[in-house]
């Protein structure tokens, strides 16, 4: 990284920084609105739940073993 910012002042990556994050804010919340104006929205609900976090199967076999311990 060294090599690779020769030159660079802090002044110019902390605006790098700044711009970049701006963009991805704005580019991030055009997608969610476009995803809140599609159809399919208003059948799936508000978006302030999700069913895909923290799901939880108990395994048979070698896994069963492992199934009370959550690792993440």
């Amino acid at each position: 990284m060294a090599e690779a910012s020769d030159g660079v002042s802090a002044r110019q990556i902390a605006w790098a920084r700044l711009f970049h994050l701006r963009t991805f804010k704005t580019g991030v919340a055009r997608i969610i609105d476009a995803q809140l104006a599609h159809p399919y929205a208003q059948i799936w609900g508000a978006g302030t739940a999700s069913s895909s976090d923290g799901q939880f199967f108990r395994a048979a076999g070698q896994g069963a073993r492992r199934a009370d311990v959550k690792r993440r």
